[in-house]
C-alpha cells in the first residue's frame, strides 16, 4: 500500500511540474534558441521556402499563353520575388514582390515546340534564396498538331 502511495505522491508531483514547468525539448543542428513572449522557442534559423512545383498545363501549342502558379513562405514573413525558368531559352522571368504565403500567378507564351523543364525558387526581400522547385515538364506542340 505504501508503494502506490509513493506512486501516487510522484505522479501528483510530476502533474504539478507539468502545470509549473513546462517541458520543452528541441533538437539543435547549429542553431540559436532564442526566447519569445509566447513562450515557445524558435531556432533562429531563418530561411525561405523552396516554393512549390509550378501549377499550370503540362501540355500546350505554340502561340498560347498559360497561367502558372506556385507559392513558398519565409520564417520572417518577408516579401518574395520568385524567378521561373522556363527551360526554353527564353530567359528566366521574375515577379515582383509579394506577400509570404500568397500564390503568385505569371503568364508564359509558348513559341517553340518541344518539352521544357518549367522550375522556380523564391528571392526574399531580403535577398534569401531558395532552392529551385520541383520540375513540371510542358509539353508543347507545334501549331495545332496536338
Amino acid at each position: 500500500m505504501s508503494e502506490q502511495r509513493g506512486r501516487s505522491k510522484e505522479q501528483i508531483r510530476f502533474r504539478e511540474m507539468r502545470r509549473v514547468v513546462p517541458l520543452l525539448v528541441l533538437l539543435m543542428v547549429g542553431a540559436t534558441v532564442v526566447a519569445t513572449n509566447s513562450g515557445a522557442a524558435d531556432c533562429g534559423r531563418v530561411w525561405v521556402e523552396t516554393p512549390i512545383r509550378p501549377i499550370g498545363p503540362d501540355s500546350t501549342v505554340t502561340g498560347n499563353a498559360e497561367n502558372y502558379r506556385t507559392m513558398a513562405t519565409t520564417s520572417q514573413r518577408e516579401q518574395i520575388r520568385y524567378v521561373f525558368n522556363w527551360g526554353d531559352g527564353s530567359g528566366p522571368d521574375s515577379t515582383d514582390l509579394n506577400s509570404s504565403g500568397d500564390t503568385v500567378c505569371v503568364l508564359k507564351m509558348w513559341t517553340s515546340a518541344g518539352k521544357f523543364p518549367v522550375s522556380a525558387r523564391a528571392i526574399s526581400s531580403k535577398g534569401r534564396i531558395s532552392d529551385w522547385s520541383e520540375t513540371l515538364h510542358v509539353r508543347v506542340y507545334a501549331g495545332r498538331d496536338r
